[in-house]
């Protein structure tokens, strides 16, 4: 069996992150990040953290309902 390419591992750790960002496990949102991670949000402050990022993801599908989506993907390997 073959390897996947650098393209492929990068479209499967984007989706991956989609999907556990939708599913609202802040333990598993965390492990996509490491612990000196920062995320930015259009109109918030930013996160600061692994664990922060995991539980604040957390409470927007909780709390909000919210949920994202991949549209598209273009990938330079």
């Amino acid at each position: 069996m073959t390897e996947p390419t650098l393209a492929q591992r990068i479209e499967q750790a984007v989706r991956n992150y989609i999907r556990v960002c939708n599913d609202g496990g802040a333990t598993a949102i965390a492990a996509c990040f490491t612990a000196d991670a920062f995320h930015y949000f259009p109109g918030i402050q930013k996160w600061s953290g692994a664990t922060t990022i995991g539980d604040n993801f957390a409470q927007r599908v909780r709390d909000f309902g919210q949920c994202w989506t991949v549209d598209q993907l273009l990938i330079d390997g």
